[in-house]
């Protein structure tokens, strides 16, 4: 179950410190601020529709754990390739939606993944802890990125990104795969 809290807490981090640069990598970009929502709603609906086959063959084939790394590894390449080519608007949006279907996975089989680890009878308090870890990424992913953007720019944010992403991978690869479990 720590792996998994890891992994909430990273993704979240990662999370919290890619929305605190990216309007104003958008500004930078000539995309007012009013009309960011335009970039942000294509991402999230193509990563909501594109994740359900990933999710489906995941539980389907019980290969949750390769789902899992697959998405971590998704998320390794659209960090890089923001910390790389942010400057080149498509392969910007490129990873945008990668990052989209990746985090998108991720927010959909990690629950069900603590759910599978944790005994039934401490189901509760294995997410308990999971939300809790998922609230610090928030509020450390926020810092660390305001503070990497002010120093180090954008590449500073997604290299930051990438490397807790890098960890969560090395860190999953390690574990179990769920077994599953009746309800």
């Amino acid at each position: 179950l720590w792996r998994l809290n890891f992994g909430i807490f990273a993704l979240h981090a990662a999370q919290m410190a890619l929305f605190i640069s990216l309007p104003f990598l958008f500004l930078q970009m000539g995309i007012a601020q009013e009309a960011q929502w335009k970039v942000y709603a294509p991402m999230v609906l193509f990563g909501m529709v594109l994740m359900v086959p990933v999710i489906i063959y995941g539980e389907k084939k019980r290969k949750l754990k390769q789902t899992l790394l697959f998405a971590i590894g998704m998320m390794v390449v659209a960090q890089t390739m923001l910390a790389t080519k942010h400057n080149a608007v498509m392969v910007m949006t490129a990873a945008l939606v990668i990052y989209a279907i990746a985090f998108n996975v991720l927010e959909a089989i990690l629950p069900s993944m603590v759910a599978k680890f944790a005994p039934a009878e401490q189901r509760g308090a294995a997410m308990g802890f999971y939300s809790t870890a998922q609230s610090i990424g928030l509020f450390i992913g926020g810092v660390a990125g305001g503070g990497l953007f002010s120093r180090f720019g954008f590449e500073g944010v997604f290299v930051f990104a990438t490397a807790l992403m890098l960890i969560w991978w090395a860190i999953a690869a390690t574990g179990a795969a769920p077994k599953p479990r009746e309800a």
